[in-house]
């Protein structure tokens, strides 16, 4: 069945290619391709690919790709210029020995349409990629791994913007089906038949279907497997598909002993097949009736279908087919009495079957080295990538670390900055008060120099103390106690802690001994402060000799001494 439908396929292309690149080559231009979606080029495509993709001329191949994306870029039309870079790759990927080149490539228009939000040449990059890891290096493991991102792209897309949906579906689950995986080649078929069949697609469909069937038998549901080559018969009249879904619905009534249902059904298949020619196909079903009429013991029909289906399968040269014939050559030949024949067949017979389950295993076994091979990669990679991981974040954290100790030293520095600019200015500040405290602590004593002078003065021109200037005078130089407090918080600025130590070193002070040891700092004359408290002089040498004993001042003690002891 598989190489007939393939000849059949080539021939509808071959003539389909032969007919469309007569009309591309005579407009030479790509400008029926411009605005229009995949869906409406999807035809020119096809035509363009088929028309170079197995020409050996890589140089004029080469020529019309450039063509193709320059015509692209000048229009600005991304999925002309995606196309280009696809049937470069694709043809690549068919003539080039540099595998890795190949492989670049396609990731590369996977990417590139990634970024465009082209998922139609994704999709097709997905699908070239698994066909070339499955058909050319032999890589299943990396070719499912794309089918199934393959399969992620074909969920966000819709069969009328992406005809081939239904084709790619159908791809990915007859990759299953290869592998025996059954279940899940039904679930791509089911999802592949989902959608609406037309034209373009039908053959697919049919594919589809009839693998579909198979799946079914081969886990024994064959309820279901009946319905799937029913519906084949019906939808493809006359058909050659006809014989074929004949053939697998007449399989099924076999395995269920149903011969007398199966025998027209098988005979139908085989007439078809060999009216196309498809002995493999032919083949099948003459074995399978042969082995209906040796369970009827009908040996002579046995043997006749028997022959027959050895001739089908000579032609056919599929050495799989002797895994069915054998076993029948060895009936006919026990029928017949010939148990040296029937035995050499039936050992030849489970040569054929344990070579085949020796090339299936090695298949599975290859299959499953590639899984384990690509898993130690991913766990290198993973690991490299967490090593580069952990590197980045300690490095990042180095420079983290790094950069918060440079903010917490600038901080720092800002605060001391403001700091020193602070203390700087309350140190100026301070100055200033000093300085404009002592400016006013010694205006204040010059003050009084000047009025005792002036005191003095009218002293000896008048000689009298009743003048009325002369009483002003001396009233003016008393301090009251809103002044004395005045007085003090300026002394306290200009000379500070003076007033608390020397409350400290001699508490027995009296209020009036305080004014004097106060004065006594700023060196006030006897006189100055004599005029300045309001009292006599005699009254301030009295204070001092009272001081004197009460502190118990020598005689020879100075108040210069006392005073600069505090």
């Amino acid at each position: 069945m598989t190489n007939r439908t393939n000849r059949f396929l080539c021939i509808k292309a071959s003539l389909f290619a032969i007919t469309w690149l007569f009309v591309f080559s005579a407009n030479g231009q790509y400008e029926s391709w411009l605005n229009r979606s995949y869906r409406e080029r999807v035809g020119d495509i096809k035509v363009f690919i088929d028309g170079l993709i197995f020409n050996p001329d890589s140089i004029s191949v080469f020529k019309k790709i450039d063509s193709l994306k320059s015509f692209g870029e000048k229009h600005n039309d991304k999925e002309i210029i995606l196309e280009a870079e696809l049937v470069h790759a694709y043809y690549l990927s068919i003539h080039a020995s540099d595998r890795n080149r190949v492989i670049n490539l396609f990731q590369q228009l996977i990417e590139n349409a990634k970024a465009k939000g082209s998922l139609v040449h994704e999709a097709r990059g997905h699908r070239h990629l698994s066909y070339y890891y499955w058909n050319y290096l032999k890589n299943y493991e990396l070719a499912f791994e794309q089918f199934l991102l393959l399969d992620q792209v074909l969920e966000k897309m819709n069969s009328d913007t992406f005809p081939d949906k239904l084709d790619h579906l159908y791809q990915i689950g007859r990759a299953y089906y290869h592998f025996s995986e059954h279940r899940e080649a039904i679930t791509y078929f089911k999802k592949a038949l989902s959608l609406p069949e037309t034209p373009f697609n039908k053959i697919y469909v049919n594919q589809a279907r009839n693998t579909m069937g198979m799946s079914y038998q081969a886990i024994n549901q064959l309820d279901s497997a009946d319905l799937c080559f029913r519906e084949l018969i019906k939808s493809n009249p006359g058909n050659i598909w006809e014989g074929i879904a004949s053939g697998n619905l007449g399989y099924s009534y076999y395995l269920r002993n149903d011969f007398d249902t199966a025998i027209p059904l098988l005979e139908k298949d085989v007439v078809l097949a060999i009216k196309e020619q498809d002995w493999g196909l032919a083949s099948g079903s003459a074995m399978t009736l042969a082995d209906i009429y040796f369970k009827k013991n009908q040996l002579s029909k046995a043997k006749e279908q028997t022959l027959q289906a050895r001739e089908y399968v000579l032609r056919s040269n599929q050495y799989s087919r002797y895994r069915y014939l054998f076993p029948l050559m060895s009936k006919m030949y026990a029928a017949e009495g010939k148990l040296p024949l029937s035995n050499a067949y039936l050992d030849s017979a489970i040569i054929v079957k344990d070579s085949l389950a020796r090339e299936f295993n090695a298949l599975q076994m290859m299959r499953a080295a590639q899984k384990a091979e690509q898993d130690q990669y991913r766990a290198t990679v993973k690991d490299i990538e967490n090593k580069r991981l952990l590197n980045k974040i300690e490095r990042n954290l180095l420079i983290g670390v790094v950069l918060l100790m440079i903010l917490i030293a600038w901080f720092w520095y800002r605060q001391q900055v403001k700091k020193q600019q602070r203390q700087e200015e309350q140190v100026r500040r301070a100055e200033e008060e000093l300085a404009s405290a002592t400016r006013q602590l010694n205006e204040f004593a010059r003050h009084i120099s000047e009025k005792n002078k002036l005191i003095d003065l009218l002293q000896e021109q008048n000689g009298q103390q009743d003048n009325e200037l002369f009483v002003q005078l001396q009233q003016s130089t008393i301090l009251t106690e809103e002044e004395w407090d005045s007085f003090r918080n300026l002394f306290e600025r200009v000379h500070s802690g003076y007033l608390r130590r020397l409350k400290t070193k001699l508490p027995e002070l009296s209020p009036a001994e305080i004014r004097f040891m106060t004065l006594a700092k700023l060196q006030f004359t006897n006189k100055e402060m004599a005029a300045t408290l309001g009292v006599s002089q005699q009254a301030i040498r009295t204070t001092w000799h009272r001081l004197r004993k009460k502190l118990d001042l020598p005689e020879e003690g100075s108040l210069e001494e006392l005073v600069n002891s505090i």
